[in-house]
């Protein structure tokens, strides 16, 4: 029901009586074909808040500026014993977020300077 892909495989699945999005929105469905075949739509709704998508940004800033994937694949790898250590420091995030003043609250929580 996804896409203009569901013509191919609705017929392979006609017990299916829900669909389930967990994304935000229910743009990504065929919502006239799950009509038609009597199939419910639900999505997530609410549930990803734009605090939500946030601190997962936040997150993902602090991976990157901390540098924690980076030195987890460092350190899995062994690369210790031939490019010695694994540098992990950050000077700060030098830009303002214009899209999500949420965003900057999160950051400004962890005690980063925007």
């Amino acid at each position: 029901m996804v896409g203009s892909g569901h013509r191919r495989h609705a017929p392979a699945a006609p017990g299916v009586r829900l669909v389930f999005t967990a994304s935000v929105g229910l743009d990504c469905l065929n919502l006239a074909a799950c009509r038609q075949r009597g199939i419910v739509v639900a999505g997530a709704g609410v549930a990803y808040s734009e605090e939500d998508v946030a601190d997962l940004a936040v997150g993902l800033l602090i991976d990157v500026l901390k540098k924690v994937s980076a030195g987890d694949w460092h350190m899995r790898r062994g690369l210790w014993s031939s490019e010695g250590e694994f540098a992990l420091w950050f000077e700060g995030i030098r830009a303002r977020s214009t899209s999500s003043p949420v965003c900057d609250d999160s950051c400004h929580s962890w005690f980063m300077a925007v």
